[in-house]
């Protein structure tokens, strides 16, 4: 069940999938998360907003997906790879025509990461 207090749930999964799928731009890239990177304070309110936006403007699809055995972690998770087009997410899922939904819906999402190596911080756009 989706209310107020897992919505932290499902923001703490999306910055975590964000972190172990996306590199710096080192000449040998590594996943940001084995480097120790973190969102800055703007960036983790910016996951905050996306991962509350996503679930309001397509409650009944959340709330379907949870329906079909998924949990709130997997929501975060699939919310991150499908609208970065990591090639994975709910589309991958075994869904169907839900799975199908829920990705055309994921993309409107759709934002950049910048990751300052100087302070080890990841800034969202």
């Amino acid at each position: 069940m989706i209310n107020y207090q897992s919505i932290a749930d499902v923001v703490e999964h999306y910055i975590q999938a964000l972190l172990w799928s996306s590199v710096d731009m080192s000449e040998e890239p590594e996943p940001l998360d084995d480097q120790g990177y973190t969102l800055t304070a703007k960036a983790e309110f910016k996951a905050l907003a996306i991962v509350s936006s996503f679930i309001a403007d397509n409650w009944e699809l959340c709330c379907e997906y949870l329906e079909h055995g998924r949990t709130l972690e997997q929501l975060g998770h699939d919310l991150w790879l499908t609208s970065g087009g990591h090639g994975v997410g709910f589309w991958d899922r075994g869904l169907g025509e839900l799975g199908n939904k829920l990705t055309a819906a994921a993309k409107m999402y759709q934002t950049s990461y910048f990751p300052d190596s100087e302070t080890m911080e990841v800034d969202l756009t």
